[in-house]
C-alpha cells in the first residue's frame, strides 16, 4: 500500500489526533482491552476520521481479558450503529457516525 498506509505504533495515551484531524479512510483499534485505552483509542480515532472513514475493532465478543472492550463497544452500540463482522472478532462503525457521538455526547460518560 505505500504512500497510502500509515500505522502508528505508539503509546496511544500519549498520543495526540489532531495532526490526523479528519484525514484517515480507515482506522483499525487493536491494542490494550482495558477499558481506559478503549475509551482513548476510540476517542482519538473518532477525532482523526474522514467524513466516509470507518473504524474497526479487533477482539470484539471475547471474554476474560476482552470484556472490558466489549462491554465499552456495547455502550457506545446503545447510541449509534456498531456492527460485528459475523465469524471474526472485529467489530466496525461508520468514522462520521462515531465522530458526530463524540461531538454530541462530549467525552463524558463515552
Amino acid at each position: 500500500l505505500g504512500d497510502r498506509c500509515q500505522q502508528i505504533i505508539c503509546d496511544s495515551l500519549q498520543f495526540d489526533p489532531s495532526p490526523y484531524r479528519g484525514s484517515r479512510k480507515l482506522g483499525f483499534i487493536d491494542g490494550a482491552h482495558d477499558l481506559l485505552p478503549v475509551k482513548n483509542d476510540t476517542r482519538k480515532m473518532a477525532v482523526m476520521m474522514a467524513n466516509r472513514g470507518l473504524v474497526f475493532w479487533r477482539d470484539y465478543g471475547g471474554k476474560g481479558g476482552s470484556r472490558a472492550l466489549a462491554n465499552y463497544l456495547e455502550l457506545l452500540a446503545s447510541k449509534t450503529p456498531i456492527f460485528r463482522i459475523m465469524g471474526t472478532s472485529l467489530a466496525w462503525a461508520s468514522g462520521p457516525d462515531l465522530r458526530a457521538l463524540f461531538e454530541k455526547q462530549g467525552s463524558e460518560g463515552l
